[in-house]
């Protein structure tokens, strides 16, 4: 009996079902509800705040046990001021129509209406341990009204988006939300996309709180639409960098898809749109990083190539490298610095040095032919003396005697 009653009123309050007017009559008085007939009534439809943790925190039994107590609830304490049934609609939601007095002024109703919500919620609250968000409609007469009223509320109810969670929601909300299709500037967009593209986080974060300042002044069935469409533009953005961690990038933008319909108030769009955003940079970060270093390991490499192959031309240093490969001596200079701990020119010296070393090691020709075998002049005679013993330790004539003993 009770799943009848409570299709039956399901069907009527959403006007999924169609009832005749003297089945509608017949069924109402039966069930002790024929004020919905001709008593002014207003509609309520309350929901369970964040809902896929609740779900996730409670298994099947709790839900419906919850379900069946916040009815019970609502009923004994609405009716305390009008005549009320109530029903459990769907899994996240709750519809009741209440019989209002003929007496008094619209004001002085909705100051009741809203403080017997606002106790319920509270009872809801404190024994319950969850929220619930009430919206309700305009004072109206006769059942055929119902289900436009319902749909109305459905829709008032996504201002929970921009008033929070745990609210009452009233008509006259509805009339602060800005009309029209929400449009975002192309040049503000492209900065969005570009700055996560460049894996600039804070640059990303800023323009989107920038656009979202904006986006948060319209309705939920705006905010939807344009936060999916702005997530999936930026995986496309990003794959089109040739990226190597597109899979990784993939899988940050299923996570947002996943999470953003379950987001229900302002604070949760901007925290998981956030979350994506910064992935993303992250992700494209770490790989811009990878991509710099690989190219420098290649530069390094390449000069060193350039200098063993080269070494012995008095004229090698790293101006000439650099004009050979087309770029500027300071880049050059400081990329090689940081890779190898010295500079060009001292690369080219020490390197000179040990080919002196191995020379003097391998014959007993002339120090000063073997100098300028490796690119030295003979007017730095004296200077590369100089480097070689502060290079090995001992000075040439040392160097070399040590090794001819040693043959010997």
């Amino acid at each position: 009996a009770k799943i009848v009653r409570k299709n039956f009123l399901d069907g009527l309050f959403s006007g999924s079902t169609f009832y005749s007017q003297a089945q509608v009559a017949q069924n109402l008085t039966a069930m002790g509800c024929e004020y919905m007939l001709t008593a002014p009534c207003i509609m309520c439809l309350f929901a369970i705040d964040d809902y896929a943790a609740f779900a996730q925190n409670t298994n099947p039994r709790e839900r419906n046990a919850l379900r069946f107590a916040v009815v019970n609830l609502a009923t004994e304490l609405l009716r305390e001021h009008f005549a009320c049934e109530m029903i459990s609609h769907g899994p996240s939601k709750f519809v009741a129509v209440l019989g209002c007095p003929e007496q008094g002024t619209p004001g002085e109703l909705r100051a009741s209406l809203e403080e017997a919500l606002g106790q319920f919620l509270e009872v809801v609250k404190t024994h319950l341990e969850f929220t619930l968000t009430v919206a309700y409609s305009s004072s109206f007469r006769g059942i055929e009204h119902m289900p436009r009223m319902y749909e109305n509320l459905e829709e008032l109810l996504l201002l929970r988006v921009r008033h929070g969670h745990g609210r009452i929601l009233s008509p006259s909300m509805a009339e602060d939300l800005t009309l029209g299709e929400f449009q975002v500037s192309s040049t503000a967009e492209n900065i969005l996309v570009s700055s996560v593209v460049n894996g600039s986080a804070e640059q990303a974060m800023a323009q989107f709180q920038s656009i979202a300042g904006d986006l948060f002044q319209y309705s939920y069935n705006e905010i939807m639409p344009y936060l999916t469409h702005l997530a999936y533009r930026l995986l496309i953005s990003a794959k089109e960098t040739n990226c190597s961690a597109g899979q990784s990038i993939a899988e940050a933008f299923k996570v947002v898809s996943a999470r953003l319909p379950q987001c229900e108030i302002e604070a949760d769009f901007r925290s998981c749109f956030s979350a994506y955003l910064e992935r993303i940079c992250s992700i494209l970060s770490a790989q811009k990083a990878n991509q710099e270093t690989q190219s420098s390991k290649a530069l390094v490499s390449r000069v060193i190539q350039i200098i063993e192959s080269d070494y012995t031309n008095p004229e090698i240093c790293l101006g000439s490298i650099a004009d050979n490969l087309g770029l500027s001596t300071h880049y050059i200079g400081q990329i090689f610095r940081s890779s190898q701990g010295k500079s060009v020119s001292q690369y080219i010296l020490d390197l000179r040095l040990e080919k002196i070393a191995q020379a003097m090691r391998e014959s007993s020709r002339p120090f000063a032919d073997i100098m300028e075998e490796v690119g030295f002049e003979a007017k730095q005679k004296n200077y590369i003396y100089t480097c070689f013993k502060k290079h090995f330790g001992v000075t040439v004539k040392n160097y070399r005697m040590q090794y001819s003993d040693t043959k010997s």
